[in-house]
């Protein structure tokens, strides 16, 4: 069985009241190969006092000022040195102490590993698996009908991974997904539930702009008439899931 290093990368600002679930669900793992990277933006409350009582688990700690949360992941692949990325945000976190392990154990040197992303609010309250289905084959054209695939959810070798593109201030990790696949030669899919996603996330709180960046995004990668087909496709199944006529949103 192959034993990647796996570089797990979390970004946090002020997170007092979640930083240290996301943590401790990095550091109980039973997966022995980690490397946890943890990039702070100068917080002012008591975050760095609770990242204090893990330092001996927490390879890198940077806490600075920074230009916003991609700024902040691209630091911290730049001083990832593992063989996997995986980014997991202050206030998702792995589901078990196992979940790692079982991922690793369908690993055959795939450039990508993904899969589902379970949603909770902030009592920690089961909100149900993400509405966009997750496609069995993966490419970096299955992004057309948008984050097909939750951030939080893909493990990428690190020399596929490609830094964030500052221009995009809510919507820069569809890009670099699409951009990371891209260069990617072997994608699996794993049925697994890969991390706790905190509902109400960074895009989900500029809803307008999130949206305006992803057609920029979409449109840059696939152009005008297939983004908008595929807007139209979006618009249709979302419209069938509401009225109940869909289990899943595409």
């Amino acid at each position: 069985m192959i034993k990647p290093k796996i570089s797990i990368i979390t970004v946090v600002y002020n997170g007092e009241n979640y930083i240290e679930k996301t943590v401790q669900s990095v550091v109980n793992q039973d997966y022995e190969n980690i490397e946890y990277i943890i990039i702070d933006g100068n917080s002012t409350d008591n975050t760095l006092k609770i990242l204090e009582g893990y330092k001996n688990r927490i390879a890198f700690l940077v806490s600075e000022k920074d230009k916003g949360i991609y700024d902040a992941m691209n630091k911290g692949q730049n001083l990832a040195t593992g063989d996997l990325l995986w980014f997991l945000n202050g206030g998702d976190y792995i589901p078990t102490p196992y979940t790692l392990s079982k991922i690793i154990e369908n690993y055959q040197n795939e450039d990508v590993l993904y899969g589902q992303a379970l949603i909770v609010n902030d009592k920690n309250e089961n909100l149900g698996l993400r509405r966009l289905l997750v496609p069995k084959k993966l490419d970096w054209k299955s992004f057309r009908l948008g984050m097909v695939v939750c951030h939080q959810a893909l493990l990428v070798k690190k020399f596929i991974s490609q830094p964030y593109n500052l221009k995009y201030k809510i919507a820069a990790d569809i890009d670099w997904a699409i951009r990371t696949v891209k260069k990617a030669k072997s994608t699996k899919y794993v049925p697994l539930v890969f991390c706790h996603y905190l509902e109400g996330g960074f895009s989900d709180k500029k809803r307008k702009q999130s949206l305006i960046e992803r057609w920029n995004i979409m449109k840059e990668h696939y152009g005008l008439v297939t983004t908008f087909f595929s807007h139209v496709g979006i618009v249709i199944n979302l419209l069938l899931f509401q009225l109940g006529l869909r289990k899943n949103r595409l």
